[in-house]
């Protein structure tokens, strides 16, 4: 190679720069670009050729991986292909290998079948031959009987159910299975028998008789819907067992025993499990009557919805068994051992329970009648909200017993023995406790009604708030006993030892307590009022700490008198008369009557016209409305002529409430006036209800004169006042306070009646009068039934409590009545029989099957009765009112008795009557369309309301029918034809429609001409709605 002088290279170098540097500047850049342009073409060109390569390698790749799943999918489908091969080959095996088996299964049934019909027939044969050789009977000959005995117990080994029951009906066939008379049955005891339907042996699958099958073992056998007569199954065990729907007589299950058999839907007559054993039984649904478990053992037994009638489970022991919805009659578990059963809300008619034993056992809601727990011993049962009726428990042991909230009617616990046994809240009539001992026993709230506790044992005994009426505790060991709050009225402590016993605020009236030790009882602010305490001891300091000791009966036989609660109402003369009484206007002294003696009364200072003075009396003190809910005061003056006194009720904010006087006030419209002569000295009393919103009590005296009267003429003197406290069935009618301004619902709600016109459960027929208890109970009069009926608060059905045998003219029969009410003291219905002209008193004590005759012989409509218990009655034939005492069959008029007439002192067939506490009468003159008030002892009435023709206006009546007064004197009346509930109040011209006036109908807001009326205690108005056979109630706002 040729190689260039380094310095030749160097000039070259020079020379191009030389020639560069004289280039311009556009020739250098033409030259650039000759430069670049290939430059550029050659990159582009490399920049695509890799892009080819890339894509190239790219395609290669995905080439190979296709190649490569396209194998792999290959592989796997040849092997499924394979797996199906196999997969098929092998079910196709395993088909074949259970056809196989199926066809030797076949072939070993076939097998079985032809072997068990073989030995079948030759065990028929062979019976049969033995049959023949012994005239038809195997029994008769005991070397045959063992043979045959033997050999068919060998049988039902070798055989199935389905053979061994053609085994049996062959036996049952030939009459070898039965028992007539003294030929007994073929002896199979121990046999053990499974899966045996027993529906194959009997005629028609339906029809078993005189079989025996005894001592043997049953399992899982079926006897559905089989009729079963004269059957034997005596010592015979049953497991799982099911006799449902099949009907049972005369069937022998006696010394058996039961382990899940299924009895559901089964009628069983004449049947005994005598001596047997059950567990886990069902009976349900079933009938059983003359059925025997007599020293049973029962476990778990379930007879729900059952009908039990003449079964004895006497002396059997039971334990967790049910018999909720069962009907029972005539049961006898005397002797009997009964755990942990549920006897809840089901009816129990003539049971004996008799020297049993009964523990943790469930009465409640039940109704027993009849039935007797004498002798028993009853640990932890509930009886609570039962009902208890001519029940025996005699000498019974009662130990944790509830019976709260139970109604005991005509029940015997004599010599019984109570520990913590709780009748809290239960009621009870006619019931003897005779010689009982009680232990920590609770009485709380509960209401007790001619109930006997003589020569019994209490031992921390609590009373309180309970309802004693007519109980006698005589002779009886009370220590240590809690009658707080307690309604005690007209009930007997006579010789009863009550130390350390408490009556804190407790009602005694009319109580006895003769030759009692009453040292150490305490009586703090109890009512003591009429109660007798002869030949007892008893402090005056106890005395005093009572609320009321009036008219009672001290131990020296005189009576004690409340403090007057008037401050100088005696008028003494060395009082000064402004220190207790405050003088109105004119000038009122005390001076003495006479000068022969001491006596002072006040009087009017001569040559003054007119004087008034009055006192204020603080109630708050003296009265508690919620402990006292129903409490009078009685007031009482003596006065001359032209001199008044009136008793105002104040309220909190210093408004005259209520006002009733004494004497006549010329100047002051009252609300209740009895008037007295103008001459002459008069002594009155007169009694005012106390309402809750009275603060005070105000004694208003005036004294009116002519100028120059000599001041001897114009006097009153010994005025007095005092309270009876009582806080239940003081009076015969619970009068409500009802405001002026009251409003009912426009729409009433049915509460009795309203099916129709109709004598079944929930219907009544043409109600006339009624009368309204304390606790809302309605006795009706069932006109076109020809009874009374009973309705209870939210009860759909009615009690019938009088009548109901017809109509006819027999003590137990009534003939279309018209009115009833109640008379508390006796607690007894006083009923207009009507049709069949006389007045009955029927007593509401259970039992009672025929009334009294207290009037005959007279027209009657309507009743009424007052405070005083006198007895009114309205007589449509001689148009007149006529009051009684009871016992008295005379009576006095009272209202009209001057032929039929329009005149102030006749009436025109008069019907419903009201006796308000003065005694003042009001009644519904129905022909004269209009109502009239007599006032005691007047000639003439007062027409109150109506009175202007018959009509449809509001100052008009039209067949006036039930009518009410309230203590604000406002009257109600059923306007008949009107179809409405009118008020009328005191003095007003026009009345005003508070219930119907929609015309005739049978909406919730009409009526079909109404018959009586009335208010219950919280002022719901009450309406009998003859038309259309219902009562309504149409409630305050």
């Amino acid at each position: 190679m040729v190689f260039q002088d380094k310095t030749t290279q160097t000039d070259q170098f020079l020379v191009l720069s030389r020639e560069f540097s004289g280039l311009k500047l556009k020739h250098v850049l033409k030259f650039l670009s000759s430069l670049l342009l290939p430059l550029a073409l050659g990159v582009f060109t490399l920049i695509i050729s890799l892009q080819q390569q890339q894509l190239a390698k790219q395609q290669r790749e995905e080439d190979r991986n296709a190649s490569k799943q396209q194998r792999i999918e290959d592989r796997e489908a040849t092997e499924r292909l394979r797996e199906q091969d196999r997969n098929s080959s092998k079910q196709q095996r395993i088909e074949d290998r259970i056809a196989a088996e199926q066809l030797r299964q076949l072939e070993r049934t076939l097998t079985d079948e032809r072997y068990q019909k073989e030995v079948l027939d030759t065990y028929i044969k062979e019976i049969g031959k033995l049959l023949e050789k012994n005239h038809g009977s195997l029994i008769s000959n005991e070397v045959a009987a063992t043979l045959v005995r033997a050999k068919t117990l060998n049988i039902f080994r070798r055989l199935d159910s389905q053979y061994s029951v053609h085994i049996i009906r062959f036996l049952y066939e030939a009459k070898q299975l039965s028992e007539f008379h003294e030929h007994p049955s073929l002896d199979l005891s121990t046999a053990e028998l499974h899966d045996m339907d027993f529906r194959g042996s009997a005629i028609n699958k339906k029809i078993l008789k005189r079989l025996s099958m005894t001592s043997i073992f049953l399992t899982n056998a079926t006897f559905i819907g089989i009729e079963m007569e004269h059957v034997n199954f005596a010592n015979t065990q049953f497991d799982t067992v099911n006799f449902s729907s099949a009907k049972l007589q005369h069937v022998n299950f006696s010394y058996a025993r039961f382990n899940h058999a299924n009895y559901s839907f089964t009628s069983l007559a004449n049947t005994t499990f005598s001596f047997s054993q059950l567990k886990n039984i069902n009976f349900s649904s079933t009938r059983h009557e003359d059925v025997d478990f007599r020293f049973a053992i029962l476990e778990n037994i379930d007879f729900s919805s059952s009908q039990l009638k003449n079964v004895s489970f006497f002396n059997s022991s039971l334990s967790n068994c049910t018999f909720s919805s069962t009907q029972l009659n005539t049961i006898n578990f005397s002797n009997a051992s009964l755990f942990d059963c549920n006897i809840s809300s089901i009816v129990l008619e003539s049971i004996d329970f008799e020297f049993a034993t009964l523990k943790n056992i469930k009465f409640s809601s039940s109704k027993l009648q009849t039935a007797n727990f004498s002798n028993s011993l009853l640990s932890n049962c509930n009886f609570s909200s039962s009902s208890l009726v001519d029940i025996e428990f005699s000498s019974a042991g009662v130990d944790s017993v509830d019976f709260s909230f139970a109604q005991i009617d005509t029940v015997q616990f004599s010599s019984a023995q109570f520990e913590n046994t709780n009748f809290s809240s239960a009621l009870l009539y006619d019931t003897e406790f005779l010689s009982s001992v009680f232990d920590n026993t609770k009485f709380v709230s509960a209401e007790l009604h001619n109930v006997s506790f003589s020569a019994a044992k209490f031992t921390h005994a609590n009373f309180s708030f309970a309802i004693l009426a007519s109980i006698s505790f005589s002779t009886t060991s009370a220590s240590n006993t809690d009658f707080q709050q307690a309604y005690c009225v007209a009930a007997s402590f006579n010789d009863v030892d009550l130390s350390s016993s408490r009556f804190l605020q407790s009602n005694l009236k009319r109580a006895l307590f003769i030759e009692t030790d009453l040292v150490n009882v305490s009586f703090l602010d109890a009512n003591l009022y009429k109660a007798n305490f002869s030949k007892t001891k008893i402090t005056d300091r106890q005395l005093q700490s009572a609320l009321s000791i009036q008219n009672a009966v001290l131990r020296n036989g005189t009576l004690a008198r409340d403090t007057n609660l008037i401050n100088n109402g005696q008028a003494d003369c060395n009082i000064p008369l402004v220190n207790h009484w405050t003088l109105l206007t004119g000038n009122i002294i005390t001076m003495k009557s006479d000068n022969t003696t001491s006596n002072c009364r006040f009087v009017l200072k001569a040559l003054h016209a007119s004087a008034s003075m009055f006192q204020r009396l603080n109630l708050s003190t003296r009265w508690n409305s919620a402990s006292w809910s129903y409490t009078q005061v009685v007031f009482s003056a003596q006065m001359s002529s032209n001199v008044s006194i009136e008793l105002r009720g104040i309220n909190i904010n210093d408004s005259v409430v209520a006002r009733q006087a004494l004497g006549k006030f010329p100047f002051i419209l009252v609300l209740i006036m009895i008037h007295l002569p103008l001459t002459g000295s008069n002594k009155e009393n007169l009694t005012m209800i106390l309402r809750k919103d009275m603060h005070e009590l105000e004694i208003f005296i005036e004294f009116s004169a002519s100028v120059n009267q000599s001041t001897t003429n114009y006097w009153c003197d010994d005025i007095r006042l005092f309270i009876v406290y009582d806080a239940y069935g003081e009076f015969q009618q619970i009068v409500p306070d009802i405001s002026l301004n009251a409003q009912w619902a426009n729409n009433g709600v049915t509460v009795a009646g309203g099916n129709g016109s109709g004598d079944t459960i929930n219907q009544i027929s043409s109600p006339n009068g009624f009368f309204i208890d304390d606790d809302q109970t309605m006795v009706i009069a069932d006109f076109r039934n020809h009874r009374i009926v009973q309705w209870k608060m939210n009860d759909t059905n009615r009690q019938v409590v009088a009548g109901g045998h017809g109509k006819g003219k027999l003590l137990h029969q009534l003939d279309q009545p018209t009115d009833v009410l109640i008379e508390k003291e006796t607690d007894s219905l006083i009923i207009c029989d009507m049709k069949n002209r006389r007045v009955l008193q029927w007593s509401r004590r259970h039992g009672t099957t025929h009334g009294e005759i207290l009037v005959d012989n007279i027209d009657c409509w309507g009743l009424a009765m007052d405070n005083q218990k006198y007895l009114y009655i309205s007589d449509t034939e001689n148009d007149e009112v006529r009051r009684y005492q009871m016992g008295d069959k005379n009576g006095t008029a009272v209202a009209g008795g001057h032929e039929k007439g329009d005149g102030l002192n006749q009436l025109n067939f008069p019907t419903y009557i009201f006796a308000d506490r003065q005694q003042s009468v009001y009644v519904s003159d129905n022909l004269n369309h209009r109502v009239m008030k007599w006032n005691k002892g007047a000639a003439e009435g007062v027409t109150v309301a109506g009175g202007q023709g018959q009509g449809s206006d509001l100052t008009q009546l039209w067949y006036p029918n039930g009518l009410f007064v309230d203590t604000l004197g406002t009257l109600y009346v059923a306007d008949w034809k009107n179809n409405r509930v009118m008020r009328w109040s005191q003095g007003a011209k026009q009345g005003s429609v508070i219930a119907g006036g929609n015309g005739p109908g049978e909406g919730v807001n009409q009526f079909k001409y109404l018959e009586g009326l009335s208010f219950d205690r919280y002022g719901n108005l009450y309406v009998a709605d003859y038309g259309n056979d219902r009562v309504q109630r149409f409630s305050i706002q």
